[in-house]
């Protein structure tokens, strides 16, 4: 649909975004040497931060504005050097203003679950000074 070029902290990581529906976004990294924890695994604060970059671009596009107030993760595998790892987030509406995201962390090359994580979120339609 669109990349999600303005989110810097994604590319602080090295990830990519991208929207690939209205609710649905896809964040993509390869876990580098600066990404692993003392045991030589992915760290956990990547992965949860890969989550939380699909989430992010889930809920917040040219129309809606999305504010989590709670997140979790659950670490099923561990991710390893040069695993490309790919995070699939869905909104899934709750009530008028509010969604879950639930959130995917695969590799690709095997379909490996590494991670999966759910998030609370409150959305709002956006206000033209969201835009700035």
């Amino acid at each position: 649909m669109d990349d999600v070029a303005q989110d810097t902290f994604a590319a602080f990581i090295g990830a990519s975004v991208e929207r690939l529906a209205p609710g649905r976004a896809r964040a993509n990294l390869t876990i580098g040497q600066n990404h692993l924890n003392p045991h030589g695994t992915a760290h956990g604060a990547v992965l949860y931060s890969l989550a939380g970059v699909a989430i992010a671009a889930s809920i917040n596009d040219e129309t809606t504005s999305g504010i989590v107030w709670s997140a979790s993760i659950d670490y099923v595998t561990p991710g390893r050097l040069g695993d490309e790892l790919v995070a699939d987030a869905v909104v899934e509406p709750v009530q008028e203003n509010q969604a879950h995201v639930v959130v995917t962390i695969s590799r690709p090359l095997d379909g490996v679950v590494v991670a999966t994580s759910m998030a609370r979120a409150k959305i709002r339609p956006r206000k033209p000074a969201d835009l700035d």
